[in-house]
């Protein structure tokens, strides 16, 4: 491979003759091998392939990637990529973002709207790419916001800048699937007909991933491992889970302890990694997404590995039939399929095993559809209020969105589009809120995972509102961003919630006292309130006395650890980008100093925040007439919610009945965040449902929409997509 990178990089990085008709810039794709190289990797062999000059004429490197990728870089590996005339950067997507937005001087599409430099250490000093310069991108499969907005960014730069006679600038993208790749199609609007240059190093790889790999087509998964753990003795064994792959029943094991693998707690492609102990073999358990973030890696130091392909997996993901993201099961894709067999190749075990669950691998290698992008579900608003943001860049949003998107994807954009503007985020020019709230928007998004709902609630009124405010609704985007339903969970129970509180009628009250902190007050209106409160009670229980009157509150509801102190780290950060802003905020983690609680004033601004933030998740509750329960309608779609106070989630305290009483009106309101659905059902559940006052949706609806109807108001007239033709159910791959 080292020959064919240096022929095909000589030649990519030479001078660029400026001549009229051409293009004064030079792109390239690598396809890579479907899995990870090491010793050397494929960047120390770019590293080691690209020419120098040696002098001060030699072009600056710069590697890019994603956060899960660069956390894999070793110090040996940075040390190889440095060793050029000039140290590499290796940067992460969102670095180059923010790098590029930082060197704006002024609006427009020309070399005199960037502030440039000469210098080749320009990144170091003012973080300044350098005109001269080879930007090496590993490209994102999953094409996540902070990607795509990056190379968006980045094809602007590059044209605008190489109008100026000394620039040389390279950009060479890398991936195993060209389909990942939307710099070209980025590139043509600037640049009709450009060529890029192109080297297929995969086909010099290795083509088997199964090869050195027993398949195993039987069901019967568990007792195959149970026996390899019987056979191992000592030795150490490794299991990959990809996706929804199960192994039943090996938790009946004895001794299973829960530990990290390294990077797990950073890097979400790792849920878990488990070990046996006390005597039993050395075993590990990782489990991996289904759709497989991260290139597939040989591991080391085990006598066997077992792999187990998964035919899904859950995931938070747009769904048609709600036009709502909820979080559901997807059959993974056609290419998921191909990298999660790649881990199968582990040439440095003795003996390897790959687990189908049932299908031949031509069979599970043919089923399943194309591969999502994170833009066009999870991260879908907020990389188009992004997009828009960059309209004074001199880019034309509407046209980018459509080179970024599958054409699956395009209806749910459209619709997207609307949302943002009645929720006055965009407008046909760009981004119309405040200067102040649009800094804090565009500061929040990247940490609240692209939500633009939780963003927009931070950034509302970043010049108006009080301090206090703003720091409830840091706190309560920060734990909101890490999933309320994942925060919080019911200990072991013999019986069901419901049961539970029927038998002990003031155990809700107990709860709500518990709540702590600023908002407590609101805790018996919503799941929103009622985490927050929750997250607060037992962060003040790390710092003070066990407090005996709260005993069945710490019997029934256990909070994850890691995900709460992620949750804190989350909120100090949005802290500190708010404050550089100059938007002032109490320091945002400060539980025990928060003795009072909000006021009236207070709560009805915080809930017309969260009315306008998640305007297109409000639900409607009523009693239908004939009936004498409660029926839940999202008013945007008009989805029918067949459940809310779910016996598996917190929102099962909540006094929903009693919130629909006190409103003393045919409907009362609550905004969800997020959907569930279940393989083989049809019903949408909410897991949580937060109370919005009648009087605060009539203001929303008087300023706003004062002559249409509010459901008229909230729908878009865009035809919707019906169903969602890779939602995996329980009879596929079976």
């Amino acid at each position: 491979m080292l020959n064919e990178l240096k022929t095909f990089l000589t030649s990519f990085c030479a001078p660029i003759r400026r001549q009229p008709g051409t293009t004064p810039v030079r792109f390239g794709h690598i396809t890579t091998p479907p899995y990870r190289l090491r010793h050397p990797s494929l960047m120390e062999l770019i590293a080691t392939a690209l020419p120098s000059t040696g002098d001060k004429n030699d072009l600056r490197r710069f590697f890019v990637m994603t956060d899960y990728e660069c956390q894999m870089i070793t110090e040996e590996i940075t040390a190889e990529l440095c060793k050029g005339t000039f140290p590499a950067v290796i940067a992460t997507f969102a670095d180059i973002l923010q790098a590029l937005r930082g060197i704006r001087r002024c609006p427009g599409s020309s070399r005199l709207a960037w502030q440039t430099t000469t210098d080749p250490l320009g990144w170091e000093k003012n973080g300044g790419i350098p005109r001269r310069a080879i930007i090496v991108i590993q490209l994102d499969p999953q094409v996540s916001a902070d990607s795509a907005l990056a190379l968006i960014a980045l094809v602007q730069w590059v044209f605008d800048i190489c109008a100026d006679t000394r620039a040389s600038l390279h950009v060479l993208t890398m991936s195993t699937d060209p389909g990942y790749n939307i710099v070209p199609a980025i590139a043509e609007l600037r640049c009709p007909g450009i060529v890029v240059a192109e080297l297929n190093l995969a086909a010099l790889a290795e083509h088997d991933p199964v090869a050195n790999a027993q398949v195993i087509e039987e069901q019967g998964i568990t007792s195959k491992i149970d026996e390899a753990i019987d056979r191992i003795g000592q030795r150490s064994l490794a299991v990959i889970l990809i996706g929804d792959a199960t192994v039943a029943g090996n938790e009946s094991k004895p001794g299973l302890d829960r530990t990290e693998l390294q990077h797990a707690r950073r890097m979400a492609q790792f849920n878990c990694s488990r070990r046996w102990v006390k005597g039993l073999p050395n075993i590990w358990i990782l489990e991996i997404k289904g759709n497989c973030p991260l290139l597939p890696t040989a591991l080391e130091g085990y006598e066997e590995v077992h792999v187990v392909l998964g035919p899904s997996y859950r995931d938070v993901a747009w769904h048609n039939d709600a036009g709502q993201l909820a979080v559901f099961n997807r059959t993974t894709a056609r290419d998921e399929r191909r990298d999660q067999l790649w881990w199968a190749r582990q040439p440095n075990t003795k003996a390897t095993y790959v687990y189908t669950g049932g299908s031949s691998i031509e069979a599970f290698l043919e089923a399943g559809h194309h591969r999502h992008r994170l833009i066009e579900d999870a991260h879908l608003g907020g990389f188009i209020a992004s997009v828009f943001d960059m309209q004074s860049w001199g880019i034309d949003a509407k046209r980018v969105i459509r080179r970024c998107m599958q054409a699956p994807a395009l209806n749910m954009a459209m619709e997207m589009l609307d949302r943002l503007h009645v929720q006055r985020v965009i407008s046909r020019d760009g981004l119309i809120l405040p200067e102040l709230d649009a800094k804090a928007f565009r500061s929040i998004l990247p940490l609240v995972d692209y939500d633009h709902r939780l963003a927009l609630f931070v950034a509302l009124d970043s010049g108006d509102s009080d301090d206090i405010v703003r720091m409830v609704k840091v706190q309560l985007a920060a734990v909101a961003g890490f999933g309320l339903e994942r925060v919080f969970s019911f200990k072991s129970l013999d019986q069901d919630l419901f049961e539970v509180l029927e038998k002990n009628p003031q155990l809700p009250s107990m709860i709500y006292d518990a709540c702590a902190g600023y908002g407590r007050g609101l805790a018996p209106m919503g799941t929103m309130w009622l985490s927050l409160g929750l997250w607060k009670h037992f962060l003040k229980t790390e710092y003070a006395s066990f407090n005996a009157k709260y005993k069945a509150l710490h019997d029934l509801i256990a909070i994850d650890r890691a995900l709460s102190q992620l949750a804190e780290t989350r909120a100090n950060e949005m802290y500190h980008a708010l404050q550089g802003h100059g938007i002032l905020v109490p320091p945002a983690m400060q539980v025990v100093k928060e003795a009072n609680d909000i006021n009236e004033a207070q709560k009805l601004q915080l809930q017309a925040h969260l009315l306008r933030s998640f305007l297109h998740q409000l639900v409607a509750v009523y009693i239908p007439d004939g009936s004498s329960s409660l029926a839940y309608d999202l008013i945007a779609t008009d989805t029918t919610v067949s459940e809310i106070s779910h016996s598996d989630s917190i929102a099962g305290i909540l006094p929903i009945d009693q919130i629909h009483e006190m409103d003393a009106a045919n409907c009362s309101f609550g905004v969800c965040h997020l959907l569930h659905k279940f393989p083989g059902k049809s019903a949408f559940l909410a897991y949580d449902w937060t109370h919005i006052p009648v009087s605060v949706v009539a203001q929303w609806k008087d300023e706003n929409a004062q002559d249409m109807d509010l459901c008229d108001a909230l729908t878009s007239g865009i035809p919707p997509l019906s169903g969602n033709c890779d939602e995996w159910h329980p009879i596929e791959d079976s």
